[in-house]
C-alpha cells in the first residue's frame, strides 16, 4: 500500500484493485466513531444479499456500518446530522431523522424568541433581526436537507422526494427497508 489511506486500495502489479482479499483493516487505534462504512469482508450471518449497486452488477464488497454508536436521542441525532452535513449518501433511520427534526425545531423556536426579545428591546434593528432570522433558516436547511435525503434513502426512495411538500413528511414516516438497498445496508446492521 502506498501513501493512500486504509480505505483506498491501489492496484497491485499483476492484479486489479478490489481483489478477493479486499482492503486491509484500519490501523490500530483508529477511531471508528466517525467512520460511516467498514469495507472489510462482512461476516457470513450479516452479509447482505448481492444486489445491483448504483446500476453496476458487481460493485465489489458490500459496505456495512462500523460500530458507530446508535442514535438514542435528540442531542445524539443532532450531532450525527451536523457531522454528516455534507453527506447525501447512505441512510438515516426514522429515529435519527425525527430526533434531529425535533432538536432543530426547539433550537429555532428558542432562537426566534431571543431575536424577537432583542428586537423589542431595541438591541437589534429591524434589518439585523431579519438577517438573524434568515441566517437561522439557512443553517436549519443546511442541517435538515441532507438528513432528509438520507431518510428517503432508508426507505429505498430517491432523495429528491424531500423537496415535495406533504409527501416528504409521509415518506419520512415510512419504515426502514430492512434489507440492504441501492443506498447501502440498514443502519442496524453492524456486522
Amino acid at each position: 500500500m502506498s501513501s493512500s489511506g486504509w480505505w483506498q486500495q491501489d492496484s497491485a502489479p499483476g492484479g486489479a484493485a478490489g481483489d478477493a482479499e479486499g482492503p486491509p483493516p484500519p490501523p490500530a487505534g483508529t477511531s471508528q466513531v466517525n467512520a460511516r462504512w467498514d469495507w472489510s469482508a462482512p461476516s457470513e450471518e450479516a452479509a447482505p444479499s448481492p444486489q445491483r449497486h448504483r446500476g453496476r452488477p458487481d460493485a465489489g464488497p458490500q459496505p456495512r456500518l462500523s460500530a458507530a454508536p446508535p442514535v438514542t436521542g435528540p442531542l445524539s441525532a443532532l450531532r450525527v446530522a451536523i457531522e454528516n452535513v455534507s453527506d447525501f449518501q447512505g441512510r438515516a433511520t426514522r429515529g435519527e431523522f425525527w430526533w434531529m427534526w425535533l432538536s432543530m425545531f426547539v433550537i429555532n423556536v428558542v432562537a426566534a424568541f431571543a431575536i424577537e426579545a432583542l428586537w423589542a428591546s431595541g438591541a437589534l434593528g429591524a434589518g439585523a433581526a431579519d438577517a438573524a432570522d434568515l441566517g437561522m433558516l439557512l443553517v436549519s436547511a443546511i442541517i435538515v436537507i441532507p438528513t432528509g435525503v438520507r431518510r428517503m434513502h432508508d426507505s429505498n426512495r430517491s432523495g429528491w422526494w424531500v423537496i415535495v411538500p406533504v409527501i416528504n413528511i409521509v415518506l419520512s414516516l415510512m419504515p426502514s427497508d430492512p434489507q440492504a438497498n441501492r443506498f447501502g445496508p440498514p443502519r442496524h446492521l453492524n456486522g
